[in-house]
C-alpha cells in the first residue's frame, strides 16, 4: 500500500527529486550545512508528508483503519523532527504543542480501530491543555512574535483536529498547510536575502507545497459531501 502511494507521489511530483539533487550540489559546493543532515531531514519530511497524503486519501475512501495508521505514522515522524529541532536549535514551540497533536491522534486511533470514543478528549479539555502548553512555552522559551503566532495557530488547529468529523479535520488541515506554507516561504525568503539559506524551511516549503496540491485535488469531493448534507 505504501509503495503504491510512493510510486504515485513520485510520478506526480518528480520535480522534488530534481530539487533535492540541485540543493545537495549547492551544499557541497558552498560547504554550508552538512549533506548527510540535509538528506536525513529531507527523507524525514518526505515520509511525514507522504503519510499525511496517504492518510487523507484513504479517509476520503472510507478506509478508516488504514487512515488511522498513516495518521499515527505521520505524527510519529513529525515528533522525531521536532525533537531534533529542539535538541539542535532550541526551537521549542513545535515540540511543546506536538503533545496536542499526539492526543488528537490517540483519540482518532482508538475511535477508528476499536469503535471507542474517548469523550474526555474533547474540544474543551484540549483548549485547557493548550493554554497550559502556551504558558510553559512562553515562560521557558522566551518566544518572539512570529513563534507566538505559530503557537496560537497550533492551539486553533489542534482544538479542531480533536474532532472526529472529517469535514472539520479536512478544513483545518488545509488551513494548517497554508499557514505552514506562508511561514516556510517567509523564512526561506528572509534567509535567502541574508545569504544564509535555511534548508529546513526550504524543505518544508517544497514538501508542504505537494501536500497542499494534494488537498486541493480532494476539494471537489469534500464540497460535494458538504452540499449533500
Amino acid at each position: 500500500m505504501f509503495f503504491q502511494e510512493l510510486q504515485k507521489f513520485s510520478k506526480e511530483n518528480w520535480w522534488i527529486y530534481i530539487m533535492l539533487f540541485i540543493i545537495l550540489i549547492i551544499v557541497y559546493m558552498t560547504g554550508k550545512w552538512d549533506i548527510l543532515e540535509i538528506l536525513v531531514l529531507f527523507v524525514a519530511n518526505f515520509l511525514a508528508n507522504m503519510f499525511v497524503m496517504a492518510a487523507i486519501g484513504n479517509y476520503s475512501q472510507s478506509k478508516n483503519i488504514i487512515w488511522s495508521w498513516y495518521h499515527i505514522s505521520a505524527t510519529t515522524v513529525f515528533t522525531m523532527i521536532w525533537v531534533y529541532w529542539y535538541i539542535d536549535q532550541w526551537i521549542g514551540q513545535y515540540l511543546v504543542f506536538q503533545i496536542s497533536f499526539i492526543l488528537a491522534v490517540i483519540k482518532a486511533a482508538v475511535y477508528y480501530n476499536f469503535s471507542k470514543e474517548l469523550r474526555f478528549l474533547n474540544e474543551y479539555i484540549l483548549i485547557a491543555i493548550n493554554i497550559l502548553l502556551f504558558i510553559i512555552f512562553y515562560k521557558y522559551f522566551s518566544p518572539d512574535i512570529p513563534s507566538i503566532f505559530q503557537a496560537l495557530w497550533f492551539i486553533i488547529i489542534t482544538t479542531g483536529l480533536i474532532s472526529i468529523h472529517d469535514n472539520i479535520r479536512y478544513i483545518l488541515s488545509v488551513i494548517w498547510t497554508i499557514l505552514l506554507l506562508i511561514w516556510s516561504f517567509l523564512i526561506s525568503f528572509l534567509s535567502y536575502k541574508a545569504w544564509n539559506i535555511d534548508w529546513i524551511a526550504l524543505w518544508f516549503l517544497l514538501l508542504t507545497s505537494t501536500t497542499f496540491i494534494y488537498y486541493m485535488k480532494l476539494l471537489p469531493s469534500y464540497i460535494n459531501t458538504i452540499q449533500k448534507k
